[in-house]
């Protein structure tokens, strides 16, 4: 990050949070007068004017954050863009960009290695974001040929008249969108040319409120994470005080410290969401507004297109599908449209969902911890929708019984698996793990063992039935 200005060093010591997260915070308030200026003078300009002023403010805002290392961003999108315009819709085209994107993200995880164990703001945060970007753009450009029958029908190649300049500009202001560029949400080069065609969204209308909205919402958790962060810091789990502490009183605290972290993304996330928001390219098409009785319309959320979280069932959460449906929402999505999808050739649901994990671990970078964590989520989620099969016995216990129960499981066993998210070296999830005694891996073990006794006990109890 460039030299640190003096009024954000002060800011950083009064409010207990780094420079470097203060600077990125600004950043990522800077997508509101971006689109504010553009909603005024540029929402209806031709798309050279759009791409070219999305470009040139999300290099601005990059250059001030991370200097000369914005150069990184434009290596990749520039790289990309040749490969699509040449040989869009190509096998060829998909595996060089995949190969060159992640292997070049690789790279730089490592080399920056110190920064990433301590969760430093660099310029891998939005690196990792263009990423995904850039892989999504390659495989669109494919299932485009393979819905029209040939790459050269691919909107962006030249064989299809595309001029690869204009193509570049195209990439740039889709990657360079500040209110996205940051820390996403992701959304594919679609919504990006209906965005800036004018056909997405139909109207602004609501988008200024709910975009205000989203801000306040923000700011609350953002105030919130920096009031608790001292309290729940994450240096205090790797102390002999928190090893000496019995087993209860580790799990709330794991657990009070997971939810302070969760505050920090709800908060970060609105502004990117708000501020898509804002511009018109949240709008949700799926959504219409629809009349009452009385023929009044009723009022939803069209808003919501790029919601990336949402906190009400997060922290409400009493089944572990819950918290995959409301956290990182945009990601998600792009890893079943990008890399669960196009494993279906494997013919095992499982296996595919087993190898959209190791891409994302991988993507977050070489760290052990990352895979435990996702190894862990996969285990869960498997057990969970094992457990399904069981609905009437589940049935027969009263509902506020399931729904609390539920809660505690789901608090405790999210945080416990988050650990080694944030905790990535080995000897640091590990230490953490040891201290609390491995309880979240006992309980999936007895969580297994149950499923599969009560498997045994379903499968004798029909044979009796049919014996008699």
């Amino acid at each position: 990050m460039a030299t640190v200005n003096p009024l954000i060093q002060h800011m950083s010591s009064a409010i207990n949070v780094t420079p470097s997260q203060i600077a990125f915070v600004l950043s990522l308030l800077s997508a509101y007068p971006i689109g504010i200026v553009y909603r005024l003078f540029f929402r209806h300009k031709t798309p050279s004017f759009q791409h070219l002023y999305f470009m040139l403010t999300g290099l601005s805002v990059f250059y001030l954050n991370f200097g000369s290392e914005c150069r990184h961003s434009l290596i990749n999108i520039t790289l990309t863009s040749l490969m699509v315009s040449l040989f869009g819709g190509s096998i060829l085209c998909n595996v060089f960009v995949f190969l060159f994107t992640m292997s070049y993200l690789f790279h730089y995880i490592l080399i920056c290695s110190d920064d990433m164990e301590k969760h430093d703001i660099n310029f891998l945060v939005p690196q990792i974001v263009v990423t995904l970007k850039l892989i999504g753009l390659s495989f669109d450009a494919y299932d485009a040929a393979k819905q029209k029958g040939s790459k050269r029908e691919v909107v962006g190649s030249v064989s299809d008249g595309y001029n690869p300049l204009y193509g570049l500009l195209e990439n740039m202001g889709y990657c360079f969108w500040i209110g996205a560029a940051l820390i996403g949400p992701q959304f594919s080069i679609d919504r990006y040319r209906k965005f800036i065609s004018g056909s997405l969204p139909p109207d602004l209308n609501g988008s200024l409120v709910q975009s205000i909205q989203d801000l306040f919402v923000s700011i609350a958790f953002i105030v919130v994470y920096s009031l608790l962060s001292s309290v729940f810091p994450t240096a205090y789990l790797l102390t002999d005080e928190f090893a000496s502490m019995n087993l209860f009183k580790k799990l709330v605290f794991v657990v009070l410290w997971h939810h302070t972290i969760l505050t920090k993304y709800c908060g970060v996330w609105h502004i990117s969401g708000g501020s898509c928001t804002l511009i018109g390219l949240s709008y949700n098409e799926s959504k219409r507004p629809v009349e009452n009785k009385e023929s009044k319309e009723i009022l939803i959320n069209k808003w919501d297109g790029l919601a990336n979280v949402i906190p009400t069932k997060l922290f409400t959460s009493y089944k572990f599908q819950h918290v995959i449906n409301a956290f990182n929402i945009q990601t998600n999505l792009w890893s079943f449209r990008h890399i669960y999808r196009r494993l279906k050739f494997l013919g095992s649901p499982a296996l595919s969902h087993v190898l959209t994990l190791i891409f994302l671990a991988t993507w977050h970078g070489p760290y052990s911890g990352y895979y435990i964590m996702f190894v862990s989520e996969f285990l869960i989620m498997m057990l969970e929708k094992q457990s399904e099969k069981y609905t009437d016995f589940l049935e027969s216990i009263p509902s506020w019984i399931r729904v609390v129960f539920g809660k505690i499981v789901v608090a405790t066993l999210t945080s416990y698996c988050f650990l080694s998210f944030i905790l990535i070296k080995y000897d640091d999830w590990f230490s953490v793990y040891s201290a609390v005694g491995f309880f979240g891996h006992w309980v999936i073990l007895g969580w297994a063992i149950i499923l599969l006794l009560a498997g045994y006990w379903s499968v004798d109890k029909k044979r009796g039935i049919k014996s008699s």
